[in-house]
């Protein structure tokens, strides 16, 4: 990015003041339905009709991970979510918000019903807002724990050099 083109970039978010309440007060109600822990059809309606729900890396181990795409598959997820956790702590710990963008930051820890274990995740998430809804959401979680867990499920061996050899090379 140019010098003169970072400038432009800086001066547009004074400009964008009126996008960037609206994204605050967008997420501040979505959060208190996170908190109110409400059914999965009052959270998807959050959400627009074309909306991109992404965590990144699916995974065998970790059933939460993957993409959706449309407001009944986001709300069969949270439901089955939910009913497969119990929520110990989640923490807002920054939110960085512009325009129709937001980044927060936080802290989780679960009880996973299935494994019978506790979940400790750092987060980062990233919201695009359109019309006030959420257009896509971005969630950025990953921890020892959850790398554990998908090597337990997956029984990888805990020697990394042996793993390369497995899936056909060094790296």
């Amino acid at each position: 990015m140019s010098l003169s083109s970072r400038a432009a970039w800086i001066q547009a978010s004074a400009a964008d003041e009126g996008s960037t309440a609206r994204t605050r007060q967008a997420l501040a109600h979505y959060f208190g339905q996170v908190e109110a822990r409400a059914p999965g059809a009052v959270m998807a309606a959050l959400f627009t009709e074309d909306l991109v729900f992404d965590i990144p890396s699916p995974s065998v181990a970790i059933p939460w991970s993957g993409s959706l795409r449309t407001r009944e598959q986001l709300a069969d997820f949270i439901d089955s979510y939910r009913a497969g956790v119990v929520p110990l702590r989640f923490e807002l710990k920054q939110f960085i918000v512009e325009g129709s963008h937001a980044i927060v930051l936080g802290e989780l820890t679960l009880w996973l019903r299935e494994t019978r274990h506790y979940l400790h995740a750092e987060f980062a998430s990233h919201y695009t807002l359109r019309d006030d809804l959420i257009s896509q959401l971005k969630i950025y979680e990953r921890t020892r724990a959850l790398g554990t867990a998908e090597q337990t499920a997956l029984n990888l061996p805990d020697d990394p050099e042996a793993l390369s050899l497995t899936v056909g090379g060094r790296y």
